[in-house]
């Protein structure tokens, strides 16, 4: 057999192989939240650390000696999901901190973690706090030797006022080890703000917190975040908000840094979604950075079924015109695929995936030509919903939760 007869032979095998793995996907629990002492309703997403470790938030849950002061069932915990040491094993839960134990400490956890430097972990909670219990930003710090206890503190609290209150997403962390999040409300006109956070040059000193943009409202700006924000080109920040915009519908919105450092920030709303001619509305999640700037991002309703749908915002082709809006994939609600709620994330070859509250997590893949449809590869049942999201690992497994009434798990996804 001659060198070119075999590599044509392999090629084949592997394709083979490829087309076997992609023409079975599969998802598998590697994780029951079943009791309240491990944690309850598992509505956020996980974040992968070195060495596949994943770190997670309950927002219920967490009971301990030190009893949360608004819950008797807990007022949730941050956790970290070990994988096992030879395939097939069992996953480990570590309990990282226990929230409401303290008098400054926030309860309910919401949003996904975000992991900086040297593996410190930051999120959001929506109450709590010293201030009015309208909500804090937390980090969590691994320990220094083995064996030792992380150690969790709020860094900032929200006032309730123009600072403001109930944060219900992550955060979004930039080289310079700056946090930018949003809150559903507070602000000039209580709608919700953009704020960062800057750390300070000393560990004793405070972090320097700071509104970006106070939302306006209906009919020319958006109203209520509800999701993560992503840092894009230059800095300039993109979020979605649930309700707001031409219609009130829900919006997209960027938000550009200034030229010189003290300046203000520039928003400027990219799009405003309709309830009518099959566009999507009501974004509850956030939205995803694709090739050559384009925006993907799912809506819980909306499109030609009224079951969510998937969007596209093509940037504009010369500065000052419009971004182009299109819906790439309306749900069906068949089997439960209905209602996408979480930030898309994108797979090789422009593939993206997500998660629906019908409880599914699907793959929409790309048209071979620009102009023709997305189809859906795969609706996996998650029987819970999927409201956190996925995390893609360097493998291109994923990784998700789901919940189910108060119990939640951890999935694996092999697409």
């Amino acid at each position: 057999m001659d060198y070119r007869t075999s590599l044509l032979i392999l090629g084949f095998a592997l394709t083979r192989f490829a087309n076997a793995q992609s023409a079975h996907p599969s998802v598998a629990t590697i994780f029951n939240f079943n009791t309240l002492q491990k944690g309850a309703n598992i509505y956020n997403g996980l974040t992968i650390g070195p060495g596949g470790v994943l770190y997670g938030t309950a927002e219920q849950g967490g009971l301990s000696t030190s009893p949360c002061p608004v819950a008797t069932d807990g007022c949730g915990l941050a956790f970290q999901l070990t994988p096992p040491s030879s395939p097939g094993g069992h996953w480990t839960e570590t309990v990282l901190h226990r929230f409401g134990s303290k008098q400054d400490d926030g309860y309910y956890p919401s949003g996904t973690l975000t992991m900086g430097p040297n593996g410190v972990l930051y999120g959001t909670t929506a109450y709590g706090g010293v201030a009015g219990s309208v909500g804090t930003v937390f980090q969590l710090t691994p320990p220094a030797s083995p064996g030792d206890s992380w150690k969790g503190t709020a860094i900032h609290s929200f006032n309730g006022a123009n600072d403001g209150r109930y944060p219900a997403a992550g955060l979004a962390l930039d080289r310079d080890g700056v946090l930018y999040g949003a809150t559903t409300r507070g602000g000039t006109s209580s709608l919700g703000t953009v704020f960062s956070l800057k750390p300070p040059a000393a560990p004793s000193d405070p972090w320097d917190g700071r509104v970006l943009h106070s939302f306006a409202g209906a009919p020319g700006d958006g109203d209520g975040p509800y999701s993560t924000l992503v840092i894009g080109p230059s800095g300039t920040l993109f979020g979605t908000t649930l309700i707001g915009g031409s219609l009130n519908n829900g919006a997209v919105f960027q938000l550009t840094p200034p030229p010189s450092p003290g300046s203000p920030w520039t928003e400027t709303v990219l799009y405003s979604f309709v309830p009518y001619g099959g566009d999507g509305f009501a974004p509850t999640a956030g939205v995803t950075l694709g090739a050559d700037g384009v925006i993907y991002g799912p809506t819980q309703d909306g499109g030609s079924s009224d079951y969510g749908a998937v969007y596209q915002l093509t940037p504009p082709a010369s500065p000052g015109a419009s971004w182009r809006e299109s819906v790439v994939y309306s749900f069906t609600g068949v089997d439960g695929d209905a209602g996408p709620c979480s930030s898309l994330v994108v797979g090789t070859g422009g593939v993206l995936y997500g998660t629906t509250i019908g409880g599914t997590a699907f793959d929409l893949q790309p048209p071979a030509s620009p102009g023709e449809q997305w189809t859906e590869f795969f609706a996996l049942a998650l029987n819970g919903e999927g409201n956190g999201g996925l995390v893609l690992d360097a493998d291109g497994v994923l990784y998700g939760t789901a919940t189910f009434n108060l119990d939640g798990k951890a999935f694996e996804l092999i697409p």
